[in-house]
């Protein structure tokens, strides 16, 4: 059986056999097995909060001013 096939193409699908059907992954993509903890150390991912989040910047006007937002800066 191409499960692929299986997937994209109904015609194919219709034909496979009521156990051939059985064998399909829920998701054509396959299962995970990663928990929330895993998930969590997942580069580049976004994390989200209820809580508020505060940023705080500091920027030394003697170094580069036009990247710290200052008129003087050009």
């Amino acid at each position: 059986m191409n499960t692929e096939r299986a997937w994209k193409d109904p015609d194919y699908r219709d034909g496979l056999s009521e156990d051939e059907t059985a064998d399909l992954p829920e998701n054509p993509a396959g299962t995970s097995s990663l928990d929330n903890r895993r998930l969590n150390e997942v580069h580049g991912g976004t994390v989200v909060t209820t809580q508020p989040v505060h940023t705080l910047a500091l920027c030394p006007m003697t170094l580069r001013p036009a990247l710290c937002g200052s008129p003087s800066g050009g």
